[in-house]
Protein backbone atom coordinates (compact mmCIF):
# COMPACT_ATOMS: atom_id res chain seq x y z
CA UNK A 1 0.00 0.00 0.00
CA UNK A 2 1.53 3.03 -0.71
CA UNK A 3 1.86 6.57 1.08
CA UNK A 4 -1.53 8.24 -0.41
CA UNK A 5 -3.13 5.09 -0.26
CA UNK A 6 -2.17 4.40 4.21
CA UNK A 7 -3.18 7.97 4.26
CA UNK A 8 -6.61 7.90 2.80
CA UNK A 9 -7.38 4.59 4.36
CA UNK A 10 -6.43 5.76 7.43
CA UNK A 11 -8.20 9.26 7.49
CA UNK A 12 -11.07 7.25 6.54
CA UNK A 13 -11.15 4.85 9.63
CA UNK A 14 -10.46 8.03 11.95
CA UNK A 15 -13.42 9.55 10.11
CA UNK A 16 -15.55 6.60 10.59
CA UNK A 17 -14.50 5.77 14.22
CA UNK A 18 -15.17 10.05 15.42
CA UNK A 19 -12.06 10.49 16.02
CA UNK A 20 -10.23 12.62 13.38
CA UNK A 21 -11.54 16.29 12.54
CA UNK A 22 -9.17 18.40 11.14
CA UNK A 23 -9.60 21.84 10.14
CA UNK A 24 -6.41 22.53 8.28
CA UNK A 25 -5.45 19.71 5.67
CA UNK A 26 -2.50 17.47 6.87
CA UNK A 27 0.57 16.91 4.68
CA UNK A 28 1.37 13.53 6.19
CA UNK A 29 0.02 10.11 7.16
CA UNK A 30 1.20 11.41 11.16
CA UNK A 31 -1.50 10.14 13.83
CA UNK A 32 -1.75 11.78 16.96
CA UNK A 33 -3.52 9.71 19.90
CA UNK A 34 -4.96 8.98 23.02
CA UNK A 35 -7.88 9.59 25.28
CA UNK A 36 -10.05 12.12 27.82
CA UNK A 37 -12.27 11.33 30.63
CA UNK A 38 -14.13 13.06 32.05
CA UNK A 39 -15.56 13.22 36.14
CA UNK A 40 -18.24 15.97 36.96
CA UNK A 41 -18.95 16.14 40.49
CA UNK A 42 -17.26 12.83 41.32
CA UNK A 43 -18.64 10.87 38.53
CA UNK A 44 -17.17 9.48 35.27
CA UNK A 45 -18.62 11.44 32.42
CA UNK A 46 -20.26 8.55 29.19
CA UNK A 47 -19.23 10.51 26.25
CA UNK A 48 -20.56 10.16 22.49
CA UNK A 49 -23.82 11.26 20.78
CA UNK A 50 -26.91 10.17 22.90
CA UNK A 51 -29.15 11.72 24.44
CA UNK A 52 -27.75 10.62 27.87
CA UNK A 53 -23.99 11.46 26.63
CA UNK A 54 -21.64 14.31 26.10
CA UNK A 55 -20.14 14.88 23.14
CA UNK A 56 -16.23 16.33 23.91
CA UNK A 57 -13.52 17.64 21.36
CA UNK A 58 -10.02 18.22 21.48
CA UNK A 59 -8.10 21.55 19.52
CA UNK A 60 -4.81 21.42 19.18
CA UNK A 61 -2.42 24.36 17.68
CA UNK A 62 0.72 23.71 15.65
CA UNK A 63 3.13 26.15 17.46
CA UNK A 64 5.71 26.77 14.79
CA UNK A 65 3.14 27.48 11.61
CA UNK A 66 0.01 28.47 14.11
CA UNK A 67 -2.57 26.05 12.11
CA UNK A 68 -5.41 24.69 14.48
CA UNK A 69 -6.96 21.13 13.91
CA UNK A 70 -9.81 19.84 16.04
CA UNK A 71 -10.25 16.17 16.62
CA UNK A 72 -13.88 14.62 18.59
CA UNK A 73 -13.71 12.14 21.12
CA UNK A 74 -14.97 9.08 20.63
CA UNK A 75 -17.68 7.00 22.88
CA UNK A 76 -14.62 4.85 24.26
CA UNK A 77 -12.93 8.05 25.17
CA UNK A 78 -10.18 7.83 22.47
CA UNK A 79 -9.18 10.45 20.22
CA UNK A 80 -6.83 10.81 17.34
CA UNK A 81 -5.70 13.31 14.66
CA UNK A 82 -3.81 13.01 11.23
CA UNK A 83 -0.76 16.23 12.06
CA UNK A 84 2.20 17.01 10.15
CA UNK A 85 5.81 16.43 12.20
CA UNK A 86 6.23 19.28 14.87
CA UNK A 87 5.23 20.63 18.12
CA UNK A 88 2.02 21.18 19.76
CA UNK A 89 -0.46 22.67 21.98
CA UNK A 90 -3.70 21.10 23.10
CA UNK A 91 -5.16 24.97 23.97
CA UNK A 92 -8.38 23.89 25.10
CA UNK A 93 -11.20 20.38 25.68
CA UNK A 94 -14.16 21.00 24.96
CA UNK A 95 -17.85 18.80 26.33
CA UNK A 96 -21.38 19.51 26.86
CA UNK A 97 -22.84 20.09 30.01
CA UNK A 98 -26.94 20.32 29.92
CA UNK A 99 -26.85 21.88 26.49
CA UNK A 100 -23.85 24.11 26.98
CA UNK A 101 -20.78 23.99 25.43
CA UNK A 102 -18.07 23.91 28.11
CA UNK A 103 -14.37 24.49 26.99
CA UNK A 104 -11.58 24.42 29.69
CA UNK A 105 -8.41 25.16 28.87
CA UNK A 106 -5.75 22.90 28.74
CA UNK A 107 -2.24 23.96 27.57
CA UNK A 108 -0.73 20.89 26.99
CA UNK A 109 2.57 20.31 25.14
CA UNK A 110 3.39 17.23 22.83
CA UNK A 111 5.75 16.51 20.43
CA UNK A 112 5.00 14.65 16.44
CA UNK A 113 8.67 13.41 15.67
CA UNK A 114 9.57 13.39 11.96
CA UNK A 115 10.58 9.48 12.34
CA UNK A 116 7.36 7.82 13.79
CA UNK A 117 4.00 7.42 12.14
CA UNK A 118 2.05 7.54 14.90
CA UNK A 119 2.53 8.72 18.58
CA UNK A 120 0.87 8.16 21.95
CA UNK A 121 0.36 11.66 23.37
CA UNK A 122 -1.35 9.79 26.71
CA UNK A 123 -4.48 10.00 28.66
CA UNK A 124 -5.75 13.19 29.98
CA UNK A 125 -8.37 13.48 32.70
CA UNK A 126 -10.41 16.57 33.59
CA UNK A 127 -12.42 16.28 37.04
CA UNK A 128 -15.16 19.21 37.21
CA UNK A 129 -17.29 20.69 39.59
CA UNK A 130 -20.41 21.47 37.79
CA UNK A 131 -24.29 22.63 38.57
CA UNK A 132 -26.66 24.54 36.20
CA UNK A 133 -28.32 28.13 37.70
CA UNK A 134 -30.52 30.84 36.61
CA UNK A 135 -27.57 31.72 34.42
CA UNK A 136 -26.58 29.12 32.99
CA UNK A 137 -23.54 26.48 33.75
CA UNK A 138 -21.25 27.63 36.98
CA UNK A 139 -18.33 25.39 37.59
CA UNK A 140 -14.72 24.91 37.89
CA UNK A 141 -11.67 22.86 36.19
CA UNK A 142 -10.68 20.97 39.66
CA UNK A 143 -8.07 19.30 38.18
CA UNK A 144 -6.03 17.48 35.05
CA UNK A 145 -4.03 14.26 35.08
CA UNK A 146 -2.05 12.76 32.61
CA UNK A 147 -1.16 9.16 32.30
CA UNK A 148 0.37 6.46 29.94
CA UNK A 149 -2.33 4.01 29.62
CA UNK A 150 -0.53 2.56 26.69
CA UNK A 151 2.05 -0.31 28.67
CA UNK A 152 1.75 -2.53 25.88
CA UNK A 153 2.53 -0.21 23.43
CA UNK A 154 -1.34 0.65 22.30
CA UNK A 155 -1.52 -2.20 20.03
CA UNK A 156 -5.16 -2.28 19.98
CA UNK A 157 -5.65 1.05 19.75
CA UNK A 158 -3.19 1.02 16.78
CA UNK A 159 -5.25 -1.91 15.53
CA UNK A 160 -8.38 -0.01 15.95
CA UNK A 161 -7.19 3.14 13.90
CA UNK A 162 -5.66 0.78 11.30
CA UNK A 163 -2.33 1.56 11.76
CA UNK A 164 1.58 -0.54 12.15
CA UNK A 165 2.86 -0.31 15.28
CA UNK A 166 6.28 -1.11 13.94
CA UNK A 167 6.78 3.08 13.97
CA UNK A 168 4.91 4.36 16.70
CA UNK A 169 6.41 5.81 19.85
CA UNK A 170 5.16 7.88 22.63
CA UNK A 171 5.20 11.46 23.60
CA UNK A 172 3.41 12.00 26.44
CA UNK A 173 1.36 15.42 26.89
CA UNK A 174 3.18 18.04 29.75
CA UNK A 175 2.31 20.98 31.38
CA UNK A 176 4.89 23.42 31.19
CA UNK A 177 4.03 25.71 33.82
CA UNK A 178 6.14 26.71 37.19
CA UNK A 179 4.68 26.11 40.14
CA UNK A 180 6.73 27.48 42.49
CA UNK A 181 10.07 28.47 42.77
CA UNK A 182 13.04 28.55 44.95
CA UNK A 183 14.15 32.19 46.05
Amino acid sequence: MNKASRAAAAFVTLFLLGGCATLEPADTDRVAFGTFNLISNGHEITLGDGPAQRNASIHVRDTFRQHLYSGRVGDDGRFALSLPSGNYVIETIAFEHHGETIESPANFRFNVPDALSSVYIGAVTLEATLDSGIYGVIGTADRYTISNECSDGCERALNALGLPSAKSGVSLMSWDHQMASNR
